[in-house]
């Protein structure tokens, strides 16, 4: 018989084998808290171990437009592999405009990795 299913902790991300009760790594509660919206799961998400999670919440972050996501999006640009780097500077241009985002596209145009250099370039309305 295989392993169950993994739930990761609200507070330290640590896999555990239960959805409810303290965490094994941490001792917080494993379960999110009561009341959560479903953009605040997603801001969450973005810190995630699992790559693919982190992608898909700043993809939704960036489609709905979510501005508390800022802060944690502009985090993962200057500090995440470059793909995830480049679907949250992708997600923040649609949050907070090319405007609003400039001090980060202007020198990720010039010298970002490739991936991310493309998403800025594009938002820049360059073409290189």
């Amino acid at each position: 018989m295989g392993r169950g299913p993994t739930h990761y902790c609200w507070h330290c991300y640590a896999a555990n084998p239960v959805p409810v009760g303290r965490c094994a790594a941490c001792g917080e509660a494993i379960e999110q808290p009561a009341g959560v919206t479903y953009s605040e799961q997603l801001i969450w998400a973005l810190g995630h171990r699992l790559a693919g999670t982190q992608m898909i919440a700043a993809q939704v972050l960036g489609e709905l437009r979510e501005p508390a996501a800022e802060g944690p999006l502009r985090a993962l640009v200057a500090d995440a592999d470059p793909f995830l780097a480049a679907q949250a500077l992708r997600s923040l241009v649609s949050i907070v405009g090319v405007d609003g985002t400039r001090d980060l596209l202007e020198p990720l145009a010039e010298s970002g990795p490739p991936a991310v250099m493309r998403v800025a370039l594009h938002a820049l309305g360059e073409v290189r």
